[in-house]
């Protein structure tokens, strides 16, 4: 698919027969904060300005001519006889090429059967377009506090932030509803192709929070029965096969510890910058009771482990470099208390991006840990124990033995209720490379499998 274009594409209003280079744009001062990308791709001939002279950059793109642009740079061209699938793209349509390198590329799609060229392009769908065009890697990754992990592209915007594309808008947001004017759509597509050693990752709000992380691009996930990091790749099928596993009892910390400690089990762990974070846990009065326990906070890269903080607390988490957790079952951020945390014997807890999802209580409370503010997601007296999964809210409680998927706004999604009988109660989750199983007794036989 990938060939050199012959001829430029005439839509509309966008493209002329003779190229204009972007300092005789009279709307463009030299001054302008995307006037090198726009001299760039006008001088290249990805696009031009209108026929009367002017470019426009604070008016939105339109689908069809940010797809020009994409099928230019990429030297992409329609193969023969291609039928198109859009019934809104007439014979006649003078970009028809144009729509077919998108619906055959799959880089550019449209909905209900349409193709809709003449749109405007949202912050979220150039996200979507620019992933697919310049294969970017997807990313699991939090960046902006309007892209919670349930939002409908959430790995594709991570994508853009991580390759350094975009930083959002400097206030910790993306605004993916807003239109993609005429000269971020240029400056982005700039980025992608001649600005690789200039681009930054974005700053992530949190690195991604489970039992199995994504990390560039793979699973990894902390084995508490063998004391080992193993990493996972995705096959094609949807599987996961392990290709590698490292003993940490074979790396050097490892005989720094005291006698006494522990990996965690089923511990949840989390990506900080280029490491994963994890505990261990340190009895430290063995042979009294109660027993007394710490929690000291090590960094994992590399097959080489350090030590982060000594008594860290329990459910360490991290947003933008403010440190949280719990201690006697109350959730801090730093020295500072937020709120008290139920659960015996361990407080019930979870992280997603910038919130905290916990019990307290008989309600499940969900807290902005950027700006306090806290809602009640869920109220039930029979409230036992909840889990994030990906996008998911899993609730057990209410009426008997009830089982409760939520988004992570609160909307329930399913409910599976009155286990009574058939003694599958539900009360565990094990998560796994493929997904999430929600099992009941010793045996931890299968209830409910959520897929990754």
């Amino acid at each position: 698919m990938r060939k050199l274009i012959g001829t430029l594409v005439t839509v509309g209003l966008l493209f002329s027969p003779s190229v204009v280079a972007a300092k005789s744009f009279p709307d463009v001062s030299e001054d302008f904060w995307a006037a090198s990308s726009i001299d760039v791709l006008s001088d290249r001939g990805t696009m031009s300005g209108f026929p009367d002279g002017t470019f426009k950059p604070n008016e939105p793109v339109k689908r069809i001519q940010a797809a020009a642009m994409i099928m230019k740079e990429l030297g992409l061209e329609a193969g023969d006889d291609t039928e198109l699938e859009s019934t809104d793209i007439k014979e006649d349509f003078p970009a028809k090429d144009v729509v077919a390198v998108m619906e055959e590329t799959g880089i550019m799609r449209g909905s209900d059967g349409n193709f809709r060229p003449y749109e405007p392009l949202s912050r979220a769908q150039m996200a979507t377009i620019l992933t697919r065009a310049f294969e970017l890697q997807k990313n699991e990754h939090f960046y902006f506090t309007d892209i919670p992990r349930d939002y409908w592209n959430f790995t594709d915007i991570g994508a853009l932030a991580e390759s350094g594309i975009t930083g959002g808008k400097g206030d910790g947001t993306f605004a993916p509803s807003e239109t993609t004017t005429r000269a971020q759509f240029v400056t982005f597509l700039h980025r992608a192709t001649d600005k690789l050693d200039e681009r930054e990752p974005a700053e992530r709000l949190a690195g991604d929070y489970s039992q199995f992380v994504l990390h560039n691009g793979k699973l990894h996930t902390l084995d508490n029965e063998e004391e080992a990091f193993v990493t996972y790749r995705e096959l094609e099928n949807g599987e996961y096969e392990e290709v590698e596993r490292v003993d940490l009892t074979e790396l050097a910390f490892y005989d720094k510890l005291e006698e006494s400690s522990f990996v965690d089990r089923q511990q949840e762990i989390q990506v900080v910058g280029d490491s994963l974070y994890f505990s261990v846990r340190v009895l430290e009065n063995p042979g009294e009771y109660p027993e007394k326990y710490r929690h000291d906070l090590y960094a994992y890269k590399d097959e080489d482990v350090t030590l982060v903080e000594k008594d860290a607390g329990e459910n360490v988490y991290f947003v933008r470099g403010e440190k949280y957790d719990v201690k006697n079952n109350t959730l801090y951020q730093n020295d500072r208390a937020l709120d008290t945390v139920a659960g015996k014997p361990n407080p019930v807890i979870d992280f997603s991006g910038h919130y905290a999802f916990y019990k307290h209580g008989d309600e499940v409370r969900k807290l902005n840990l950027l700006n306090g503010d806290r809602h009640v997601l869920y109220k039930g007296e029979d409230l036992r124990d909840i889990d994030v999964f990906d996008e998911y809210l899993i609730i057990l409680g209410e009426e008997k033995n009830a089982l409760m998927v939520y988004d992570l706004d609160g909307n329930i999604i399913r409910k599976k209720a009155a286990y009574a009988g058939d003694g599958n109660i539900p009360e565990a989750f094990i998560e796994e490379p493929g997904g999430l199983l929600i099992a009941e007794g010793v045996f931890y036989n299968q209830v409910e499998y959520i897929e990754r």
